[in-house]
């Protein structure tokens, strides 16, 4: 029997955010714990020579301009997998 082989990695909401949630409020830098996960991500990503598809909800209410700064999307476009591919969802669009 032959080993499965992976096409993609499926993924979704990942909500981004510019702040941390209250249940993670004492992180010093939650720009560096959300940067581990997709760290890893990108990781296994290269591995396995495969892209990634995001089911949406990639920002936490990211289309509000107060909830998304600048720095959260410059972030995203370093950090997110190179070629990733996704379908926006609700907290992605107005």
């Amino acid at each position: 029997m032959t080993k499965p082989v992976p096409v993609a990695i499926a993924c979704a909401d990942l909500h981004l955010s510019h702040r941390p949630p209250i249940a993670r409020s004492v992180e010093e830098d939650w720009y560096k714990i959300q940067g581990w996960y997709l760290d890893e991500l990108v990781q296994l990503s290269y591995e396995l020579k495969v892209i990634v598809i995001c089911a949406g909800d990639i920002f936490d209410d990211g289309w509000r301009p107060h909830r998304c700064p600048p720095e959260l999307i410059n972030f995203a476009l370093w950090r997110l997998p190179q070629g990733m591919i996704c379908v926006p969802g609700q907290h992605d669009l107005p």
